[in-house]
C-alpha cells in the first residue's frame, strides 16, 4: 500500500512537472518569432488574462481589468482571427523587435500587421502604443 501511494505521488509530480516545463520556460530564451506565435495562439483561444501578461498596452495605464475587460469588448466587435504566419523578422536588437505578420480573419480579411516587441524585466512583450496599427508603414490590407 505504501510503495502505491509512493509510486502514486511519484507519477504525479512527474506529470505535473512535464506539464510545466512550458510554461515556466522564460521568454527571454525563446525568439521573437517563437513568441508572436505563441502570442497569436492565445489571441484565437480568447486568453485575455493571459494576453493581458505578455503586453504592454500604453492605452490602459497599467490597468489590467480594464485591459481585460476591453480585449473581451473588442473580441466581441470585432472578428476573430482565423490563421496566421510569421511573414519576417526586423529591427531586432537586445530589447526590441518588430515581427511582422499576415493573419486571417474569420470574415475572410487577410492583413500585414507588424508586432512590436519589447524586453521588460528580461522578458518578450508585445507593445501596443497609442497610435493605430494601420498607421504603421509595415501594415497592409491584403484581402
Amino acid at each position: 500500500m505504501k510503495k502505491s501511494l509512493i509510486l502514486s505521488v511519484t507519477t504525479i509530480f512527474i506529470v505535473v512537472v512535464i506539464v510545466s516545463v512550458p510554461f515556466l520556460a522564460n521568454s527571454k530564451s525563446i525568439s521573437p518569432e517563437q513568441f508572436v506565435k505563441e502570442y497569436l495562439e492565445l489571441n484565437k483561444k480568447d486568453d485575455y488574462e493571459k494576453l493581458s501578461d505578455i503586453i504592454i498596452d500604453d492605452r490602459f495605464n497599467n490597468d489590467r481589468q480594464t485591459e481585460i475587460e476591453q480585449y473581451k469588448k473588442f473580441a466581441q466587435e470585432k472578428v476573430k482571427v482565423k490563421d496566421f504566419k510569421i511573414k519576417k523578422v526586423r529591427e531586432v536588437t537586445e530589447d526590441k523587435a518588430t515581427v511582422i505578420t499576415e493573419i486571417t480573419f474569420e470574415d475572410g480579411r487577410v492583413n500585414q500587421t507588424p508586432v512590436k516587441l519589447v524586453k521588460q524585466d528580461g522578458e518578450w512583450k508585445v507593445h501596443i502604443g497609442t497610435e493605430s496599427a494601420t498607421d504603421d508603414k509595415d501594415f497592409k490590407r491584403i484581402k
